[in-house]
């Protein structure tokens, strides 16, 4: 059905090339976007995004630290590594369902 759409209706074709188009560079540069982060930066994003999104310091995560770490593509003893160094430098504090900003200069 696609492909007859396709053949017979040249509007047709050229929007849905422009979408292909459109879509192929967001997720190349979402793929950009994570590949050249560090660890810590992946977090600090997530942590921005959710900050702004819930409205507080407190991270409600919703699942779980494995989730999260394949979410910001990482190991999850990575994630953990990591988490538990912003810890003893006094950034962040963290439970199996949170984690809590304790430094908003970590924050954009």
């Amino acid at each position: 059905m696609l492909l007859e759409l396709c053949f017979t209706n040249k509007l047709f074709l050229q929007c849905f090339l422009q979408f292909i188009s459109d879509t192929s560079l967001l997720l190349g540069d979402k793929i950009k976007h994570y590949l050249n982060r560090s660890i810590r930066e992946s977090l600090i994003n997530f942590l921005n995004y959710e900050y702004k999104k819930q409205n507080t310091l407190q991270i409600k995560l919703g699942f779980t630290k494995k989730a999260l770490a394949e979410k910001i593509g990482v190991q999850r003893t990575s994630l953990s590594r990591e988490l538990q160094k912003m810890k003893n430098e006094g950034l962040v504090q963290f439970d199996a369902e949170s984690i809590t900003i304790l430094d908003q200069s970590i924050l954009d």
